[in-house]
């Protein structure tokens, strides 16, 4: 679940803070998270659709932007931003 803070750009989920201005990540400590550019995308993707079930061409396509991407290469990203998060699988909590 995720909402918009009085501060318009940033999106709060779970006590993390997405800022898409700053493309930045904040735990709910404030300790500053670490994403590479793909990491960050994707989670960008999926924050901005709460809710919602996600095709995963779409998140491809917007991610990876007309890239050859093997199926792999998806998973391996969204298992990391799981582990990143916190998540475990099968939780379903954020992702």
């Amino acid at each position: 679940m995720s909402n918009v803070s009085s501060d318009e750009r940033i999106i709060e989920f779970g006590g993390f803070r997405l800022d898409p201005v700053e493309r930045s990540l904040v735990a709910a400590d404030g300790e500053p998270i670490r994403l590479t550019r793909r990491l960050y995308d994707t989670l960008l993707f999926m924050v901005e659709r709460p809710g919602r079930l996600i095709e995963k061409q779409a998140l491809l396509d917007a991610v990876w932007k007309g890239s050859v991407v093997e199926e792999n290469t998806l998973s391996r990203t969204v298992s990391a931003l799981r582990q990143i998060l916190g998540e475990r699988a099968g939780d379903n909590r954020y992702i």
